[in-house]
């Protein structure tokens, strides 16, 4: 792994920095680097207000800051290991985004000649009254490819608030991934929440959907654009006249080890699906994802939403929730805004609610209840404050576009992220656990599961089962695609709402559209 080390060393020689590594990203290697120790020599740059756990951190490169968030972007996806590989020239596309937010008093600490051609601070308003934080850039280093950031805090991310259930990732090691243990004041299981607690997660839905309505705008697209032609000037990496980056090897990595891979998938549940209806649905997608975005739709997006970019503080339920959003890396000025970003992250809600619901009974109201909370208040302010299209052509093609990307993430994600199945007659899960238990596994004592059994969808021809939960969540992903290319996609969409209600799967995306 890259020497965090050393390059602070090197870059800021006020301080000695202790770094932490994070979980939870996918693309990068991320850590936190928090001020130890004042060097002998240190160098003063700038008085700013800030505290490190009683040190003086004033000093050096980046003054008023205890700790640091760096990034480095490795020519691999680091999940994934060195046979993923990914532009690392993609930090770009995230410091290029988040200096757009920068605050007027800010620009002056960012380096301009690393960001050529960038509107710093055209969206430093943007936030306001969103409730909602991004990390200030501090540093880009395009040579070793490290971006470093602000610090919002110790604060988890979404998936991490719900990982009893699951839905966290393997590792790139593909070998039992450790178990992440929820953090505190976050939904247990067993546990019913407090009205304060449903307020606070009802309010956490409401930034997002405002946040997202207001990210999707044309006000913020224009803002972005250049304000002298109306026309964005669009970038290929080392061009000397650039606006917001555009890296089509991004896309070129989504459909290799996103999209490509759904066509083996839809193939491993013949009880649910045909080989033939599997193809032509895959094909659907694919289409949609490499068809050119219509100018109508181009806005812009953070473009990998998922629960692992939204970062909420729990220690404040009766409070203002402080909530902030992370990873750009993905940001696009053409991307799509309800059938990309809302279809994406509404999709790992649902996965959430599945799985809570698979619990029965009493086992997870502290987990339906908030999930449920974020996702009707998230619909309903993106509904009211996102601008409505009038053009009946234009949304039939969004509305099936957003059904696809829906149903796609939900299938891929059944794939990719670990779930915790609590099936007592799953085939699959029981045979997962007495191989867990020849390897000399079992379960804690506390009666929570190890890694061993927790459910993945088996990626093989000739497996003779699948998990029943993990099942469950192919199927609600079928169910959208074929909405998707359904010939009469209203009364499919009607259709779908009502299965929705009897499945006890309400609010969702579909509200969107009904």
């Amino acid at each position: 792994m890259f020497d965090f080390i050393a390059y602070l060393e090197r870059l800021d020689p006020s301080y000695a920095y202790q770094v932490e590594q994070l979980t939870g990203g996918v693309i990068n290697f991320t850590v936190r680097a928090s001020k130890v120790t004042l060097t002998e020599s240190p160098v003063v740059l700038e008085a700013t207000p800030g505290a490190g756990n009683g040190l003086d951190v004033h000093f050096g490169r980046f003054p008023g800051h205890g700790s640091l968030i760096l990034k480095h972007a490795a020519s691999h996806i680091a999940e994934m290991g060195e046979g993923a590989h990914i532009p690392q020239t993609r930090q770009l596309v995230e410091a290029t985004a988040l200096a757009l937010f920068l605050d007027e008093t800010r620009k002056p600490g960012i380096d301009s000649s690393s960001l050529p051609g960038a509107r710093l601070g055209c969206l430093h308003t943007f936030l306001d009254g969103t409730g909602i934080m991004t990390p200030e850039i501090l540093h880009y280093d395009a040579s070793d490819h490290v971006l470093i950031l602000s610090d919002l805090g110790a604060l988890p991310d979404l998936s991490n608030v719900f990982c009893e259930l699951g839905g966290y990732t393997p590792g790139s090691d593909n070998g039992r991934p450790e178990v992440p243990l929820p953090p505190p004041k976050s939904p247990r299981v067993g546990q019913r929440l407090t009205d304060n607690e449903v307020t606070f997660f009802e309010n956490l839905g409401t930034k997002l959907g405002r946040f997202f309505a207001r990210l999707h705008s044309q006000r913020v697209h224009q803002a972005i654009l250049d304000p002298a032609s109306g026309q964005h000037t669009s970038l290929t990496v080392g061009d000397e006249i650039c606006g917001f980056p555009l890296l089509p090897q991004m896309k070129t990595v989504v459909h290799e080890h996103v999209i490509k891979p759904l066509r083996s998938q839809l193939r491993l549940f013949p009880s649910l699906i045909g080989i033939e209806e599997a193809d032509t649905l895959f094909s659907a997608i694919e289409a949609d994802f490499l068809r050119d975005t219509g100018e109508q739709e181009r806005c812009f997006v953070i473009g990998d939403c998922w629960t692992g970019t939204i970062l909420v503080d729990l220690d404040r339920p009766e409070g203002e929730t402080k909530v902030g959003v992370i990873d750009w890396e993905f940001a696009n000025i053409s991307g799509r805004g309800i059938n990309g970003d809302i279809s994406q992250f509404t999709a790992h809600l649902e996965l959430f609610l599945i799985a809570a619901s698979s619990w029965g009974g009493d086992g997870a109201p502290g987990h339906i209840s908030p999930l449920k909370e974020i996702m009707q208040a998230l619909i309903a302010t993106y509904e009211a404050e996102r601008a409505q299209v009038d053009d009946s052509t234009l949304k039939e093609t969004i509305t099936r576009s957003a059904f696809l990307s829906h149903g796609a993430e939900l299938i891929n994600c059944a794939f990719w992220k670990i779930w915790i199945c609590k099936d007592s007659e799953c085939l699959a899960c029981r045979r997962q656990n007495e191989i867990s238990s020849a390897e000399g596994l079992s379960e804690d004592p506390d009666g929570s599961q190890r890694p061993s059994h927790a459910s993945q969808a088996t990626e093989q021809a000739d497996a003779p089962e699948q998990c029943t939960l993990i099942a469950k969540m192919v199927s609600r992903g079928l169910a959208f695609l074929r909405c998707a290319v359904a010939e009469d996609l209203i009364k499919a969409t009607i259709s779908l709402r009502q299965c929705e209600i009897v499945d006890g799967l309400q609010p969702s995306l579909v509200d969107l559209f009904t």
